[in-house]
């Protein structure tokens, strides 16, 4: 008989970094690791750490999550004209923060550490401005993570917001200060022999930059 339609075809899966790693692949790799080794009895737990210098070395052969949260950059100053009937125009956000989460099968003679930047300070004062932007703020501090001394990921602090506008002349037109860019990570060249894989790529807002290891 004639040859029947052809189905639907189906969607197309992700790739390259950004693509989330398949959940019950994650656990076969997990279930596999475990059959294979000869550690009978692991001790769960969370390790924290947030601004500064962190080191964390596990008690033994086991699958760590791993969370890192960027940090965010400050917001712009706010504007204003000599001209009180004028109102002021406010400074922009600092960008969103970015939040990374990566898988790492550690051995006992494996240590992770780094260093987490801090958020830039908030611009709190109001700038008295002639046809030109008030002052924007700072970009967050960049954190850098390493394991066993080899430093393989930078996470860069998002951007600070654009200070607010005020013109001199005309009608005195006026603007608010723009968000500042999202932050960023970078690998460096040794990430791809480190045994990390990247799991998820996320954002956020006004949160505390750290690293979370779930165990």
């Amino acid at each position: 008989g004639p040859q029947g339609e052809q189905g639907e075809q189906g969607p197309i899966g992700l790739t390259g970094a950004d693509a989330v790693i398949d959940t019950f692949y994650i656990d076969s790799l997990i279930d596999s690791r475990f059959q294979n080794s000869s550690v009978s009895s692991i001790e769960h737990g969370i390790f924290e750490s947030g601004v500064g210098s962190f080191e964390f070395s596990p008690q033994s052969n086991i699958p760590l999550e791993i969370t890192i949260t960027g940090s965010k950059g400050g917001n712009g100053c706010e504007a204003k004209i000599w001209t009180s009937s004028n109102p002021i125009k406010y400074g922009g956000d600092g960008g969103d923060q970015i939040i990374l989460k990566f898988l790492f099968f550690a051995s006992t003679d494996d240590t992770i550490s780094g260093n987490i930047g801090e958020n830039a300070i908030d611009c709190d004062i109001i700038e008295e401005v002639c046809s030109q932007w008030a002052s924007s703020g700072d970009s967050g501090e960049t954190s850098f993570i390493s394991i066993n001394g080899i430093n393989l990921i930078e996470i860069l602090g998002s951007g600070g917001g654009q200070g607010g506008w005020f013109s001199c002349s005309g009608n005195f037109p006026s603007y608010n200060g723009s968000q500042g860019g999202q932050g960023s990570y970078n690998f460096t060249q040794d990430y791809n022999n480190s045994g990390l894989i990247l799991m998820d790529v996320n954002y956020t807002i006004n949160q505390t930059p750290g690293i979370i290891i779930r165990y």
